[in-house]
């Protein structure tokens, strides 16, 4: 029984024995059969499965009743066969766990009859789906791994695992280090009741990547790799979108922090409204955002706890995406008139940089300062957005278009855009979005598909042949990996942390769903 659910998995029919046929108060024997009692009732058992059961049998007066034939019936023998065990006639039936689905268990005496259900499940379809939290830690520290087991029909998706009720307990899990180093406390656990197994692991000494696995003794069930991404900087962090309730209960974006050395997650607002893009000031001590709590999204600042959130912009525009110069003293933000604007951060000045209807957005300072890189696009007579590509702009408002990074692409309403450009801390390279759609009228429940990838240019246009599944790059302090939105599943998402080649890549935030807008903190002056 070591891999199977027991909730209870048997239709464990009592049988209590009795001393002679029961008599009524005149003595005459009452033989006539009024209950027939299976109990408890069943709830799951696995194909393969073989399980003896029993039944109670009582007359009008609740006495037991003994010797009697039962007739054993399977409303679906397909699903769990049932047929009488030992010597007839005899209280005693086998039930056989034979195909997926539902079946109803029929005992019957005398023609008074009881009924359990069976479930039986296939352990072809159980799924493994990483519980970890936040996939971030030190460098010889300890970590809990967690996984969940469940399990999961033909059709059911295994990346949205909402399904409490399927959860696989008493499931066997092998855990093994297979890179970066480190040990694991107990290399061998069990799922609880719940459906999850968990191991402390304390991480090798590597800065970077490492790695475990869980698995399970199921031949269709491919071990599960838990990844975590260590770092040795304890000032390590990014700022990023989660949707949270506000106070009226409804879901809205708002800012959050997460410290990678300690897993911490904070968050930073809480006012009523939408709260995004993040952008960190040199040295990390503030953050500029956009937020529509006054009405159409202003341009704020806040500390870095989130205290002290201070409105800078009071215009008719909707400004977004944010980005803080490296010497401080401008906040770049494009709106939705197509304007890139740079705004002190007080809020003294605000000159415009490309005018209005240039179809500019999204900017992000070269880390010299002396220019920009943006999305930008052109409108045809119809109205239609094309040509994506992503321009220099110098602080004198010249623009040089890299045309290599425009996507071409063909299908069915096929369509690709470009955005959130990316400079590397070195100057040398920029990373940026492409996604492109294409329908899918067949692809059900989601009639659009999307491919996301990051790609790479140079400033002189030449395109660089890395890429990797995903979209909103920024590069870590150092350079050596980029923090960036990767898909888990049609319609859902998660942060990544990984290299910009796409050796390796770490989901921080497993279990979570809509973050988005990932900005590492600069390292402190």
């Amino acid at each position: 029984m070591g891999i199977r659910r027991l909730l209870p998995l048997a239709c464990a029919i009592a049988l209590l024995a009795a001393c002679g046929e029961p008599t009524g108060d005149d003595g005459a024997v009452d033989a006539r059969v009024a209950t027939v009692v299976i109990a408890p009732q069943v709830d799951t058992v696995w194909r393969g499965d073989t399980l003896r059961v029993q039944v109670t049998v009582r007359d009008s007066s609740g006495n037991m009743l003994t010797g009697r034939p039962v007739t054993w019936l399977s409303s679906d023998p397909r699903v769990a066969s049932v047929g009488a065990a030992g010597t007839a006639p005899s209280g005693v039936g086998t039930i056989t766990a034979r195909g997926e689905g539902t079946a109803r268990i029929i005992a019957d005496v005398d023609g008074v009859r009881d009924t359990c259900g069976v479930t039986v499940r296939d352990l072809q379809y159980l799924r493994l789906w990483n519980s970890t939290p936040v996939a971030s830690g030190q460098p010889g520290r300890p970590f809990e791994a967690s996984v969940f087991a469940f399990h999961c029909d033909p059709v059911c998706q295994s990346w949205n695992p909402d399904v409490a009720d399927l959860a696989v307990s008493g499931l066997p899990v092998a855990w093994s280090v297979v890179s970066g180093g480190g040990s694991v406390a107990a290399e061998s656990t069990v799922t609880d009741a719940a459906g999850y197994a968990t191991t402390v692991w304390t991480l090798g000494p590597q800065v970077g990547y490492q790695a475990l696995t869980a698995s399970v003794p199921v031949p269709a069930v491919w071990p599960l790799t838990v990844a975590v991404y260590a770092v040795a900087d304890t000032t390590s962090q990014l700022a990023f979108n989660m949707p949270s309730l506000d106070g009226d209960h409804r879901e809205r974006q708002h800012i959050f922090v997460l410290r990678l050395a300690d897993r911490a997650r904070l968050q930073l607002t809480s006012a009523t409204g939408n709260n995004s893009w993040p952008s960190w000031a040199p040295g990390g001590d503030r953050i500029a955002f956009v937020t529509d709590r006054d009405g159409n999204r202003e341009l704020y600042t806040m500390r870095a706890d989130g205290s002290e959130q201070t409105r800078v912009t009071s215009t008719a525009a909707n400004e977004t995406a944010p980005a803080w110069s490296p010497d401080g003293r401008w906040i770049a933000v494009s709106d939705d008139s197509g304007r890139i604007r740079l705004v002190a951060p007080d809020g003294s000045r605000d000159t415009t940089l490309t005018p209005a209807g240039a179809h500019h957005y999204q900017p992000s300072w070269a880390p010299d300062g002396t220019r920009l890189a943006a999305v930008a696009w052109d409108t045809d007579s119809l109205g239609l957005w094309g040509n994506w590509r992503i321009e220099i702009i110098g602080l004198d408002g010249s623009r040089v278009p890299l045309t290599a990074t425009t996507p071409a692409v063909t299908g069915p309403e096929a369509y690709a855009y470009l955005s959130t450009p990316a400079w590397s801390p070195d100057g040398s390279r920029l990373a940026y979005s492409q996604i492109t759609t294409t329908s899918c009228p067949t692809c059900h429940p989601f009639p659009t598909s999307y491919q996301y990838l990051v790609r790479f240019v140079t400033p002189a246009g030449t395109m660089l042949p890395a890429q990797m599944s995903g979209f909103m790059p920024d590069w870590s302090p150092d350079g050596t990996v980029l923090a960036y939105v990767g898909p888990t599943g049609p319609q859902s998402t998660a942060i990544f942390v990984g290299p910009p080649g796409g050796e390796w890549a770490v989901n921080l935030d497993a279990g979570r769903w809509g973050n988005s807008v990932p900005r590492w903190r600069p390292r402190p002056h």
